[in-house]
């Protein structure tokens, strides 16, 4: 009996030690399944870890290796611009699009009727060198207002210009990119009052209702203002510092008033000018000899200057086409993207000595300048 109670214990000793050895047993190999689980996250974590590092390495060797660049490119700058810092600010204000972002800023004000502008400047002159040349032209940028109206900038580059430049001379030539002078221009100004052209289709009686706006009945009779624009004008340095602010002014105020900008269209600018001028008490002495503007003028005669700014058509007779390609023409037009090219084709037999001329000395202007086209 005893044995059979022992041998009984025996078994169930020996089940109890199974059973305990298939639960360690489970939990060795989940233990194990954990170190390999945790293994394998750290290596993981170990390969992010040394693919971040090494990241960083390279991020840090690449912001060393553009700093270098750029301190190069800001010295090779610096050297080409003279060691004008104001200059190479400029340059890199452009070049970042801050200016841009004036642009943007001075056209939604002009929008809010804020037209009282504060000139803006980048500074004092003292530019030297290879920016010399250019130095007021960046002055212009922030006013390039978004109106659709580009010229509006040029009364404001006469103020900048005005401020800026060392001006010896007492008396300015107002001219354009397309007046060509054939023959030197004398001073015709006299007595404090500039020298223009009358332009036939700048007619300040027949929109003297508008013209007030600008021009208040206190100030004179609409006579006062002269059939004007700002070129050709010859006038005295100390009367155009004064006629350019508000030249400036009247012209945003115009652009501003939607039936002044609807009746004065792409001569807005040139209304602005005339009526700047009768402001400030500024006569005109109208000059119909200063120029001529083929093809409607035929000669050359004593005129100063050829304003090529309608189209010059023409058949091989010489016959105008005006409002009709000609076989032969000569049009400014045709040139907005492109060069005018060398050597233009000469004008048939008949066409008036205006349109000769001008496109001889096109031709002389092209063959004569270095590096036309180029």
């Amino acid at each position: 009996m005893s044995l059979e109670i022992v041998q009984e214990a025996n078994w169930e000793l020996y089940n109890k030690q199974k059973a305990a050895e298939a639960i360690l047993y489970e939990k060795e190999k989940e233990a194990q399944a954990q170190k390999a689980t945790a293994e394998a996250t750290f290596y993981a974590l170990q390969q992010l870890a040394d693919g971040e590092l090494y990241a960083k390495q390279k991020e840090a060797a690449g912001l060393v290796a553009l700093g270098q660049a750029q301190g190069v490119y800001i010295c090779m700058l610096l050297d080409a611009l003279g060691g004008n810092y104001n200059a190479l600010r400029d340059y890199l204000m452009i070049n970042g699009g801050m200016f841009q972002e004036i642009t943007k800023i001075n056209g939604e004000a002009v929008r809010r009727l804020q037209h009282k502008i504060s000139i803006w400047t980048n500074g004092g002159g003292g530019e030297g060198g290879a920016m010399k040349g250019v130095a007021v032209v960046y002055r212009m940028l922030p006013p390039l207002f978004k109106t659709g109206y580009i010229v509006l900038n040029r009364p404001w580059a006469f103020v900048q210009w005005l401020q800026q430049a060392n001006i010896k001379e007492d008396y300015i030539l107002m001219a354009e990119p397309d007046h060509i002078i054939v023959k030197p221009i004398p001073n015709l100004s006299r007595d404090g009052r500039g020298a223009a052209f009358p332009f036939f289709y700048i007619e300040p009686q027949k929109y003297e209702s508008v013209l007030r706006k600008f021009f208040p009945k206190e100030k004179g009779p609409i006579s006062n203002i002269d059939p004007i624009g700002n070129s050709p004008v010859i006038i005295g340095k100390e009367s155009l510092k004064k006629i350019a602010p508000t030249w400036m002014n009247v012209s945003l105020a115009m652009k501003r008033d939607s039936v002044a900008n609807k009746e004065f269209g792409w001569v807005l600018k040139m209304y602005a000018y005339a009526v700047a001028s009768a402001l400030h008490n500024v006569g005109n002495i109208l000059y119909k000899d200063f120029m001529i503007q083929p093809p409607w003028d035929t000669e050359i005669g004593n005129k100063f200057i050829v304003h090529f700014t309608y189209g010059c058509d023409y058949d091989m007779k010489g016959k105008l086409t005006y409002g009709k390609i000609g076989e032969w023409r000569f049009d400014k037009r045709s040139y907005t993207t492109a060069w005018p090219p060398k050597n233009l084709p000469l004008s048939p037999p008949g066409v008036p000595e205006s349109v000769v001329t001008l496109v001889k000395m096109v031709n002389e202007a092209t063959t004569n300048i270095p590096n036309w086209g180029s």
